[in-house]
């Protein structure tokens, strides 16, 4: 279970939100220019430091607004790895960041008018659009880095912009060295960019950030970083070749932003990040692992035979949107304990792209560090794994040592909540068929186009019968105006709930208190500050739980007792788990307390070759297997 991170001193809290490891990125352009300038005997020492000033001030508040913007839109969520961030940590409020902004551009005003005394109107553009570019790259309507135009940017800005325009106040021009090697910095600021959006990239794609990383996978970033050092290392070359004075200097002055890229090259995701796995996840792996191990008895536990390992692939019987990613197909793993007097149990991990942090090697190989402690049914050796990872094996465990919670009461019939997903005509198609009846909730996912959601909703509500209910699903699509605008004329008694629909989830009571609508949360359970704010704000009724997200079975009925407690409901959903995995979660979620809402459990026919038996739902219920 997540915890809230710790405050330090605030004058720590003010440091790390600078993130003064990548200031780099604005010294190493000034030095590169400087370093010409020096070469060609144009150097002034007082245009120089009001660059370095400049430089280091535009970048302080690029990651201040950066910090504040991904914050806003989800990207900063708990399950992201890298230096932790301080609006997402709750060290910082948006308010007293939005005056940190405001003063740290006042003060980049000061070396940018003496640049302006020196080098004339020109610097007045270079300054104006360095600061746009550094609240466009993360905040505005369409942010560079949402659309995957960071790196380009990031090249434009921290070579040509920053280095030129560097050796330009002191020389007064801009000589063909300079442009040339004004290029230097601009690939490694691109590779530390391609740095960050690696580690970050599911973080990324869950929050709708289109990141180069995201849209073209792990592997192209990897090569993109290596192509920005190696073209950043061929200019230098290029000027020691014609014997230019400069060149050691300004190879020298690159060397700030060496080492981080270096580490991403060589297999890492960067700074705070664990090793990347061999293999990226979007890789189509088709074999099947097997690793049966025998081990000595444990004390306290029955002895066993085997801990197993299998592997398959699993086509969906639909393109499936997870994140910004559309899927066609999915990886999961098996995972099975086999004890001597014959007990056996098996648990499914399948992290989904683009919702999950780890990948499944990743997951497989935690599971694989804990082999005996697993192999001897130790509950304990879930804690502490990757949260896919922990589900399965507290699965595997719990029903090998034939655990209440992962056994359903006889003849159990759980409700369940429809799923559709399409467009107008698909969902009048759907409701005359016949398709949701039995079913008192359709659960509607939400694409973010308000007019071709709108007429999706009137389709439903056309021909459901009056008694079923909706529940719209927009995963943080929407603006508050659009999704007031969506549900505006809806009659109130059909719309059960609005699950996580904003952009800003800190908005959520307010759509809440100008809508009437009930709110269910979901994403932002998985991030401590927004857990804290929002778990039991005005209007939230709801906390839907998957089950694979949150961790072992323990920690997910722990939560869901936390829920009741509040005087809120739990509904357990799925990550499109394979049958084997939605059995469990339908045994747990009859265990539930207080449970009155329908789940979200109805997606067992999403996988062509699920080797798990079919699930019956009957009527809008599951029948929930017994053992």
């Amino acid at each position: 279970m997540s915890v809230a991170v710790p405050r330090p001193a605030w004058p720590l809290v003010w440091i790390a939100a600078t993130r003064p490891k990548t200031l780099g990125a604005s010294v190493g352009p000034v030095l590169v220019g400087t370093a010409v300038a020096i070469g060609d005997g144009s150097f002034r020492w007082k245009a120089a430091l009001a660059a370095l000033a400049g430089g280091l001030l535009l970048q302080i508040l690029a990651n201040l607004v950066n910090d504040l913007e991904d914050f806003r839109r989800g990207a900063d969520d708990e399950r992201r790895s890298g230096p932790l961030r301080v609006c997402a940590a709750g060290w910082v409020s948006p308010g007293a960041m939005r005056l940190a902004i405001a003063a740290c551009l006042g003060l980049f005003l000061v070396p940018a008018a003496y640049l302006v005394t020196i080098g004339g109107w020109v610097f007045v553009a270079i300054a104006a659009t360095c600061v746009v570019f550094a609240f466009l790259y993360t905040a505005g309507p369409k942010p560079l880095a949402y659309l995957g135009l960071g790196d380009p940017a990031a090249f434009l800005f921290f070579g040509p912009v920053a280095a030129a325009g560097t050796y330009a106040a002191q020389a007064g021009t801009v000589s063909s060295p300079a442009w040339l090697a004004s290029a230097i910095p601009g690939f490694l600021a691109t590779a530390l960019i391609a740095v960050n959006n690696l580690r970050d990239r599911e973080g990324d794609a869950r929050a709708g950030k289109r990141t180069i990383a995201v849209r073209l996978g792990g592997r192209f970033a990897r090569v993109e970083i290596v192509a920005c050092l190696v073209l950043a290392a061929a200019i230098p070359a290029a000027f020691a070749a014609t014997g230019r004075p400069g060149a050691i200097l300004a190879t020298l002055a690159c060397g700030t932003l060496v080492p981080t890229a270096r580490r991403v090259a060589s297999g890492g995701r960067g700074p705070g990040a664990q090793p990347l796995p061999r293999r990226d996840r979007e890789v189509d792996v088709r074999r099947r692992r097997r690793v049966p191990r025998r081990v000595e008895p444990a004390v306290g536990h029955r002895p066993v035979s085997g801990l197993s390992i299998e592997r398959r692939t699993l086509r969906f019987t639909r393109p499936v949107r997870s994140g910004s990613f559309t899927l066609e197909r999915r990886e999961a793993a098996w995972i099975a304990v086999t004890a001597v007097d014959g007990s056996s149990g098996t648990g499914v991990a399948a992290p989904l792209p683009g919702l999950h942090r780890e990948s499944l090697d990743e997951a497989i190989a935690a599971v694989e560090r804990r082999r005996d402690a697993i192999a001897a049914l130790d509950p304990a050796a879930a804690e502490g794994l990757p949260p896919s990872a922990a589900f399965a094996t507290s699965v595997a465990i719990g029903v090998a040592r034939r655990e209440p919670l992962l056994v359903a009461p006889l003849a159990a019939r759980l409700p369940l909540n429809a799923l559709f997903a399409g467009d107008a005509a698909e969902a009048r198609t759907a409701g005359e068929s016949g398709a949701f009846r039995g079913f008192r909730s359709v659960k509607v996912k939400i694409d973010g186009e308000p007019a071709r959601d709108r007429a999706v909703l009137d389709a439903l509500l056309a021909t459901l019968a009056p008694s079923q209910r909706l529940r719209l699903d927009a995963n943080r699509r929407l603006s508050l105006d659009d999704a007031k605008t969506l549900v505006r004329g809806l009659p109130p008694e059909r719309i059960e709930y609005l699950e996580e629909p904003l952009v800003d989830p800190l908005l959520l009571p307010r759509l809440h208190h100008e809508t009437g609508l009930a709110i269910a949360l979901d994403e932002s359970l998985h991030d401590p500050a927004l857990r804290s704010a929002l778990e039991t704000a005005p209007g939230v009724a709801v906390h839907v739980l998957k089950p694979s997200l949150v961790g072992g079975v323990a920690a997910v009925r722990a939560r869901a007792e936390r829920t009741a407690r509040q005087g809120l409901e739990t509904v357990l959903s799925s990550a499109y788990d394979p049958r084997d995995a939605l059995r469990r979660i339908a045994a747990l979620a009859t265990r539930l307390p207080a449970a009155t809402r329908d789940h979200g459990l109805a997606t067992g026919e999403l996988h062509a070759d699920d080797p798990g038996p079919p699930l019956e739902i009957l009527e809008g219920s599951l029948l929930v297997p017994e053992g």
